[in-house]
């Protein structure tokens, strides 16, 4: 935006008006403003990671690439009524549709110590031959 010199002051230096230099100022608030977002932001290292496996009734980890703070495991392939999962730290909640219930299945699905999620040799999120799909967020 132009600013319009509405005085001459000084042998001729020019002025801006109060409303210029108020506009100047709120120009200049927003760009400080979105230069500290811009730095946190930087600072963020949280990721999103999706995919997908086949279960295979053998003990196992799923590495996503980071430690995740929450892991949710669906199933909806067929073989089985849909079931989610939902890891965080020291709980893994599980809901059953055949069965309409829910529990606590830390151990079958648990977030592992440094990278994605582990599981155990048995049926729950780990079924031979059924597909599963993640969605894991980092700490």
């Amino acid at each position: 935006m132009p600013y319009a010199v509405t005085v001459w002051v000084n042998g001729g230096a020019p002025a801006l008006s109060k409303a210029n230099l108020d506009n100047l100022e709120t120009q200049y608030d927003e760009a400080v403003a979105a230069i500290a977002i811009h730095a946190a932001l930087a600072n963020v290292h949280h990721g999103i990671a999706t995919g997908s496996y086949v279960g295979n009734e053998t003990a196992r980890q799923v590495t996503t690439g980071f430690k995740c703070s929450m892991v949710i495991i669906t199933s909806f392939d067929g073989q089985n009524a849909p079931e989610q999962w939902v890891a965080i730290p020291n709980a893994t909640l599980v809901h059953y549709q055949a069965a309409a219930k829910h529990a606590d299945d830390t151990v079958r699905a648990f977030l592992h110590a440094t990278d994605g999620f582990s599981l155990d040799n048995t049926v729950a999120a780990n079924k031979t031959g059924s597909t599963y799909y993640y969605w894991a967020i980092s700490e």
